[in-house]
């Protein structure tokens, strides 16, 4: 891992009204993480003294293994997702609604134009012919032969 991967690591905070340095090592592995700190600890007990011209700092609290884990967190990860697609999946049907221009009733066709339609055509899977038979529409004919 090269030195930006490294610093991104690490998280050093100063508490407030105080002297002490908290070094927090972020990673996967909760052995890692504790080795990274306790080692950027023992580093800063040997530069800080040549840099800022004092006395050597003392470590107060060695690394602590991780208890639990701390990211990545996958429970919310997977609440989120699920939120962006039902997000998504309303903005796709909103917009297929409003983009929907059909007529689907007399009542839309008499709105829009001023017509009254004489009559409109049922739907159904069955149509009679001519000699009284009832025949297959041609979508359930191809439905029924595939």
């Amino acid at each position: 891992m090269d030195y930006e991967d490294l610093a991104k690591l690490y998280t050093l905070n100063i508490p407030s009204d105080t002297r002490v340095l908290q070094i927090t090592a972020t990673t996967t592995d909760p052995q890692l993480s504790m080795d990274l700190a306790e080692t950027m600890a023992e580093e800063a007990v040997s530069y800080l003294p040549d840099t800022m011209s004092t006395k050597a700092p003392n470590i107060a609290q060695h690394a602590k293994l991780p208890e639990h884990k701390a990211a990545p967190s996958y429970f919310k990860f997977t609440v989120i997702g699920g939120l962006l697609g039902l997000l998504i999946c309303a903005g796709i049907l909103i917009v297929r609604y409003l983009m929907d221009d059909t007529i689907h009733t007399a009542e839309e066709m008499e709105k829009y134009f001023g017509l009254v339609p004489l009559t409109t055509i049922p739907e159904s899977s069955k149509v009679k012919s001519y000699d009284g038979e009832e025949e297959y529409s041609s979508r359930k004919r191809r439905k029924r032969n595939e």
